[in-house]
């Protein structure tokens, strides 16, 4: 297993900055250097299939999709860091508020695809997980993917909606639990998946799914099903960041 998520400083503990001119003229909550000093690598021990953090090297992940005999669909699922910190902090201003941080994801994926050939090597397509129809331009993954394949052009980055379409709005996995939505987080996840459209042949390929945090894996593990069922010869994920989830058995 590549050595996921390493710090980009050795002391990631240091607080955010709320004095700094970036903060103070509102052009973005974080700067590169408090992004920089408060980023969380993933724990050291941690599952090999879901990034999940465990007390020690012999600690097996109770998460479902990991357990033998699970319809886990995905290789491996890879994450740059954790959804804490400062990655948290940025990803939240990127979705919620707007703030313009898709060009450096795009770098912090890119420095990943860089440190970790053996699993890039494998890869004939990157494919973003699709947002809804009606998407708020610039706080999704399709403009993640375009950050990326402008800043790396030679991976092989497929453009939006070119390979994987959401044909409709659905609940999200995220709030299912909050909302109450029936059947919570997988019946979300399912219905995700299942208002996904695959518009180009992709038998054979081997394919990374990019998504922007894992959770329970739920989600990229109904989307990495339909690309399977679609002729996809595998689907390995890489997000973002790798929530410290409490794990539940299903």
């Amino acid at each position: 297993m590549p050595a996921i998520g390493e710090p980009l400083l050795t002391d990631p503990t240091l607080a955010l900055c709320t004095t700094c001119l970036p903060l103070r003229n509102g052009a973005r909550r974080i700067c590169e250097s408090c992004f920089r000093h408060g980023f969380q690598p993933l724990a050291v021990h941690r599952c090999p299939l879901c990034s999940q953090s465990l007390t020690g090297p012999d600690t097996p992940c109770v998460n479902w999709l990991c357990k033998p005999g699970s319809d886990r669909a995905f290789t491996a699922a890879y994450a740059c860091g954790l959804y804490t910190g400062s990655l948290g902090a940025a990803i939240s201003a990127w979705k919620y508020n707007g703030q313009a941080w898709a060009g450096r994801f795009a770098r912090l994926l890119e420095e990943w695809m860089t440190a970790h050939p053996e699993v890039m090597n494998g890869v004939d397509l990157v494919v973003g997980n699709p947002s809804a129809p009606g998407r708020t331009t610039g706080r999704h993954i399709e403009d993640l993917a375009a950050a990326l394949a402008a800043l790396a052009p030679h991976r092989p980055v497929a453009p939006a909606d070119h390979i994987l379409t959401k044909t409709r709005t659905t609940p999200s996995s995220a709030t299912a639990r909050r909302e109450r939505i029936p059947g919570g987080a997988l019946a979300a996840a399912l219905a995700h998946a299942d208002a996904l459209q695959v518009t180009a042949d992709v038998t054979g390929l081997r394919i990374l799914l990019l998504d922007d945090v894992l959770s329970s894996g739920n989600q990229v593990n109904a989307v990495a099903r339909r690309l399977l069922d679609a002729g996809a010869a595998d689907v390995t994920v890489l997000v973002l960041a790798r929530t410290p989830w409490k794990p539940r058995t299903r």
